[in-house]
């Protein structure tokens, strides 16, 4: 869609109700203020501190209220059109949310709405910046962790650098539930982070310092948690006195797994990252998180990742 107010700028439409882009076929329905203000007792503050039995955050409301249409939680990101000779403003909705709107039976919010649960918020820029929180920082911050986080990059030459995540099923009366025990897990880290493969020496330094954990960040983001942000989680966590790092795993270099820097304007970039969840008994020293020890090989071989 043509962003407003400029001829040469496109955008991907953004739902008004549940802030999530609408993506290739699916229908872009357009409402007014008028239409949404009708069903306001489905996107209400005061209806979502009620059914959630909690008050949000100020800095939370903020962050979804639209110009016109305070009061409700909306996506402050959706896109909007004027029509040039009335004025009227009218905002883009997804298929799903629209359809909900128009059902006058119910005051429940669309499944998908923000309204619904979905008022996560992010970090105020006034204390980082989205860019300086690394996925690192966020697997240590969970206050309560299900999986242990597993970082695997992989590059070479003429590639760009390649994560895999995996995430493994934990016991969480071993793990704990809070940032507290973070100090106390030392013998067994829940964050790896591991080069493996081929890789040119400046890959390996800017994965290393991917990882790097900038301490003072870090600890302003606790702060911030545990002081203000007003999450449940962290009502009662006491702030820890240092900061854990990730563990990094790797090999020595040698001709093996050491490649000649060949085209740095790839080389140097990071490419999109690919997820793996393991089943609780996975992986193990024979088959990995393969089903079998020739898949693993034929993996390793490949340099191929496993599939969902």
């Amino acid at each position: 869609m043509q962003v407003e107010g400029r001829v040469d700028a496109f955008c991907l439409p953004v739902c008004l109700i549940c802030d999530r882009v609408i993506f290739g076929c699916e229908t872009v329905h357009k409402v007014d203020k008028e239409a949404v203000m009708a069903t306001k007792s489905k996107f209400s503050i005061e209806g979502y501190n009620s059914f959630y039995d909690m008050e949000l955050h100020a800095e939370l409301i903020k962050q979804y209220e639209v110009k016109g249409l305070e009061g409700l939680l909306l996506s402050p990101r959706a896109t909007k059109t004027t029509n040039a000779s009335t004025g009227d403003v009218h905002y883009s909705t997804c298929f799903n949310c629209y359809n909900s709107m128009k059902n006058k039976r119910s005051d429940n919010p669309p499944k998908h709405a923000i309204a619904n649960g979905f008022a996560i918020g992010q970090v105020p820029t006034r204390i980082l910046e989205n860019d300086d929180i690394t996925e690192e920082m966020c697997a240590l911050l969970a206050p309560i962790r299900p999986y242990a986080y597993l970082f695997a990059y992989s590059a070479g030459a003429h590639k760009s650098i390649k994560g895999h995540y995996s995430f493994f099923e934990m016991d969480l009366t071993h793990t704990g539930s809070v940032m507290n025990h973070f100090l106390k897990i030392g013998s067994n880290p829940m964050v790896y982070v591991v080069l493996n493969g081929r890789m040119t020496p400046k890959q390996k330094e800017l994965v290393r310092k991917r990882a790097e954990l900038d301490i003072s960040k870090m600890m302003q983001l606790m702060d911030w948690f545990v002081t203000e942000s007003g999450h449940p989680a962290y009502a009662n966590v006491t702030r820890p006195s240092e900061c854990p790092q990730p563990v990094i795993m790797e090999d020595k270099e040698n001709a093996n797994n050491t490649d000649n820097e060949m085209n740095p304007e790839i080389e140097h970039t990071f490419a999109a990252a690919s997820y793996h969840f393991a089943s609780n008994h996975d992986p193990n020293e024979d088959t990995g998180v393969y089903e079998t020890n020739q898949k693993f090989v034929s993996s390793m071989l490949d340099r191929t990742m496993p599939t969902l």
